[in-house]
């Protein structure tokens, strides 16, 4: 099965290196994480040349890429990266997906990583008005 050792995120602008610094002030160090910001004028083929580049360093101690906006640039290259190298990827980065993804990872191969956050994920998005009101009804 193997485990996933490395999380690379892929980002518009430098948010994923606060985002990343916020979680980390809340569980402490994530080891094995980068983030890579794509910033306006940006070459994306030097963009995805800096990924590709570690991507391929550490292809073989498993690497799973977490890009921002599905449909994007940054999610485009992980997908083209994806299809070259024995990785995968997930979108819709967020501070929960990024802390299941580091609970989550030893035990698990990159696909089976990416499975389990995507189904984490689809239920972590609440409309939160509802739910109060169900556990309020629940209590009454």
């Amino acid at each position: 099965m193997g485990s996933t050792k490395h999380i690379f995120l892929l980002t518009h602008g430098s948010w994923g290196k606060y985002l990343l610094e916020s979680t980390e002030s809340m569980v402490g160090k994530i080891d094995h994480i980068k983030y890579y910001f794509l910033l306006a004028g940006d070459r994306l083929d030097d963009y995805q040349a800096m990924v590709e580049a570690d991507v391929k360093e550490a292809e073989e101690e498993g690497i799973l890429l977490i890009t921002d906006l599905k449909g994007s640039s940054t999610y485009n290259i992980a997908a083209a990266l994806c299809l070259r190298y024995s990785i995968c990827a997930v979108t819709g980065l967020a501070m929960g997906l990024l802390i299941n993804a580091d609970e989550l990872r030893d035990g698990h191969s990159v696909e089976t990583l990416a499975d389990a956050l995507v189904k984490e994920s689809a239920e972590s998005v609440i409309n939160v008005k509802k739910m109060v009101k169900e556990e309020l009804e629940k209590t009454m």
